[in-house]
């Protein structure tokens, strides 16, 4: 589907002005259009695992360092082990540089990848 969820510092919603928003977004997982999720590292989408998506209930968690600009993120379903997707994964380098993470949002070109729940964010 091609479709993303990301974390930005401020407001990068349609709303603000800017588009397209996977620009301005710091931190990526992505619904790529090869039918597999990949996350953004620095210039690029990749994944340490190949994982074919399907229609059903994804559960990602992110570590992220905000002062060294880096961030891991992983994924589980159906009651499965975590999965990684990749570790020491840059920001971003096109988006603003970050001193936090207060927005985050979806950019969806297909109608089923715009409905994000549970979002809760933890500070370590």
């Amino acid at each position: 589907t091609n479709s993303v969820v990301g974390l930005s510092d401020g407001d990068v919603s349609v709303g603000s002005g800017d588009t397209p928003l996977h620009n301005l977004h710091q931190v990526l997982l992505r619904f790529g259009a090869s039918g597999a999720l990949d996350v953004y590292n620095g210039t690029d989408y990749s994944a340490d695992t190949v994982i074919k998506y399907q229609a059903i209930q994804y559960d990602f968690r992110l570590v992220v360092d905000v002062p060294g600009k880096k961030y891991a993120a992983y994924v589980s379903w159906k009651g499965q082990p975590e999965v990684t997707l990749g570790t020491n994964l840059a920001f971003r380098s096109s988006a603003a540089v970050p001193t936090k993470f207060d927005h985050w949002g979806v950019e969806s070109v297909a109608p089923n990848n715009t409905k994000v729940c549970g979002f809760v964010a933890q500070a370590n």
